[in-house]
């Protein structure tokens, strides 16, 4: 026996010829290395083509019937064994015809030939033989990536499962938040609309009932939404309940905010924080902000609505050894006046040509729905904010609240 010493070039098609007479061997090797650049592997031996091919596997086998050491069926039943998908020719002699045709059912076989065969013949055969190969190969590979396409949507299905849970109980954690939309505190009524840019907004807002019929309302923007937002809130509402009952001053209500987020919340999360005390007896409030826009204060029996001017520092940027919370202000009010709180997610809101809403246009809107009922000025506002912003895609939260005092 002689293996083919010709080096082999990996883009090149590897045929295993297997037969125990040289003059065939080297027959249909002359021929397909004059007609193909297929790497042409010879042998005599079925047992020595065994064990060469084992260390280069071929992409098609052609072997003889007849041999020696064992026939053609049983050596290409050994060579499925060891390579189940590469196409297996058998060169039979006419005589030999019947065993060949049970060898296709039994091994496998991709076709026989008898002696002595048609060098074309052949040659369709084996290009038939390795195009199959190869398409068989392809089409497992893309079964084996749409297997791992499958796997990972699998993977991503139960992930986002998981998701929609943690965000499912996130927001019922936020709306445990939340106070209601409409409340009615002696007389003072208060109205809410709140639209979260996703399913779990970063705005939030929280009344508290203090001693001396006095009530504590806070306004807030987080960055962040989801999951990072509900975590915020908790951590806010928290930071505000824990010294709104020890008679402080709203100053250092704002300065002891500052100091819980600072310490809980990462370098990039803080809150804008607006804080306003009601005292219902003396019809007074006082107001501290830390980000948020200005407040617009609305008399009964004024002309015109006007902005609170009060600003300070965003809570939660820096340590209490460099917080300084801005100045308080005080508004006096009387029966049907009205004061609006909001977040920048209306204020900012912008149209298609990168135009904001603005202030202006929230304060003459304001002015016009002075004599209309509490929750349709709400609806108004909200509604000529939305057409606005027409199929803008920016997203924010919107919060927008009034305080109608009875």
């Amino acid at each position: 026996m002689k293996a083919n010493p010709t080096l082999h070039n990996d883009s090149q098609k590897r045929v295993a010829l297997i037969d125990d007479e040289e003059i065939v061997l080297q027959s249909i090797k002359s021929f397909l290395e004059l007609e193909t650049d297929y790497t042409i592997l010879t042998f005599q031996s079925p047992l020595v083509a065994i064990k060469a091919l084992k260390q280069t596997p071929p992409d098609l086998v052609i072997s003889d019937f007849l041999m020696p050491e064992m026939n053609g069926i049983e050596f290409l039943r050994e060579i499925k064994k060891l390579f189940p998908e590469i196409p297996r020719i058998l060169l039979t002699a006419y005589a030999d015809k019947e065993n060949a045709i049970k060898a296709i059912n039994e091994i496998g076989l991709f076709h026989f030939l008898e002696k002595p065969w048609d060098n074309n013949q052949l040659m369709l055969i084996i290009q038939n033989s390795i195009a199959t190969k190869d398409l068989k190969s392809h089409l497992q590979e893309k079964i084996r990536q749409l297997d791992e396409i499958n796997r990972q949507k699998e993977t991503l299905f139960q992930i986002n499962n998981l998701l929609q849970k943690e965000i499912s109980l996130a927001k019922r954690v936020h709306g445990k938040l939340l106070p209601p939309y409409k409340m009615n505190i002696d007389g003072t009524y208060i109205e809410v609309k709140y639209i979260p840019a996703f399913e779990i907004g970063g705005d939030f807002y929280d009344l508290y009932r203090l001693k001396n019929r006095n009530v504590l309302l806070t306004l807030a923007d987080l960055t962040g939404h989801g999951i990072q937002a509900a975590l915020c809130t908790a951590l806010l509402k928290f930071s505000v309940s824990l010294y709104s009952e020890d008679n402080s001053t709203l100053d250092e209500i704002l300065k002891n905010i500052n100091d819980v987020l600072y310490r809980g919340l990462p370098s990039d999360i803080f809150a804008a924080v607006l804080l306003i005390g009601c005292d219902l007896q003396k019809r007074e409030c006082q107001i501290i902000n830390g980000g948020i826009p200005y407040p617009i204060f609305q008399k009964k029996n004024g002309q015109f609505s006007e902005q609170i001017i009060v600003s300070g520092l965003v809570p939660g940027m820096v340590s209490n050894i460099h917080f300084k919370p801005g100045k308080t202000l005080n508004i006096y009010y009387e029966k049907g006046d009205r004061l609006y709180l909001f977040t920048d997610g209306l204020s900012e809101i912008q149209d298609n040509d990168g135009k904001f809403f603005g202030e202006e246009k929230l304060i003459q809107i304001i002015n016009q729905t002075k004599d209309t009922s509490l929750d349709k000025t709400l609806d108004i506002i909200t509604q000529e904010a939305l057409r606005f912003k027409g199929d803008n895609f920016t997203l924010d939260d919107l919060t927008l609240i009034c305080l109608e005092f009875n």
